[in-house]
């Protein structure tokens, strides 16, 4: 493959090169299962190996990038299967992080938490807003659980499938932009797929189930919460392969 990436100033920042790899990333120039040689990274950003190990590890802690011992690092390329083991595990890590938290969490706590909930629903018709409010929602309820711990695993465990979602919507949003609108201005079409409804769990109704319920209610809440994102998610997944399948094979 080409040249992706533009040469940066030495003293550039690990920083600089994960926003550009990210980007690459998120907007498809790198796509899912790419792998990511260091020493052909280290030649187009012309930074020290150092620098792009860092940021490798960065963007795989974010999600973005996957590391494996004997094949390095590639883009993160979630299976359905790696869908549902997630949600399993998140369903039990999360369920406690909420108990944990109904115990730890200050009045300003409380009342952070509710005005979140809100606005992720009311940003339900904005995926740009969505995605990182209910990303910023979910990562407010495991710190307020005060276990370090548990935070850090959910963080980890978690990352990939908020990343992959990022991936696949920006992929959604690209397609349908090319698409003509009937009866819409060019500029209305372009905007359209960064308008659609996301559909999904209540966030107001989660957080009235942690804040004002017994334990057993909150547990139950978030099982219910993923529950209900669980078949959506592992579909649009697998959707997202067979498209990226069908445009890789011939006609």
């Amino acid at each position: 493959m080409g040249t992706l990436f533009t040469p940066v100033r030495k003293e550039a920042t690990r920083e600089k090169v994960c926003e550009a790899i990210r980007s690459a990333i998120i907007t498809g120039k790198l796509p899912v299962g790419e792998r990511l040689p260091e020493l052909r990274l280290t030649r187009e950003f012309d930074v020290s190996r150092a620098v792009i190990r860092e940021a490798l590890q960065q963007l795989a802690y974010e999600g973005f990038v996957q590391l494996n011992i004997n094949r390095g690092a590639q883009v993160i390329d979630l299976t359905p299967q790696q869908v549902d083991e997630i949600l399993s595990l998140r369903v039990v890590l999360e369920s406690e992080a909420v108990v944990q938290a109904r115990r730890r969490m200050s009045s300003e706590e409380r009342r952070m938490l509710r005005k979140m909930a809100a606005k992720v629903d009311a940003a339900r018709s904005d995926m740009e807003t969505f995605i990182p409010s209910d990303v910023a929602f979910h990562r407010a309820i495991w710190k307020c659980s005060d276990n370090e711990t548990l935070q850090r695993h959910l963080i980890l465990l978690t990352a990939p499938m908020f990343s992959m979602g990022s991936i696949m919507r920006h992929s959604a949003m690209s397609a349908d932009a090319g698409k003509p609108v009937r009866g819409a201005s060019q500029s209305a079409a372009q905007a359209s797929p960064r308008r659609k409804p996301v559909r999904g769990a209540s966030h107001v109704r989660l957080a009235e189930a942690i804040l004002d319920g017994t334990d057993e209610e909150a547990r139950q809440a978030v099982r219910d919460h993923i529950a209900e994102n669980w078949d959506r998610t592992r579909t649009a997944v697998e959707t997202f392969h067979q498209v990226k399948k069908r445009k890789r094979t011939p006609v």
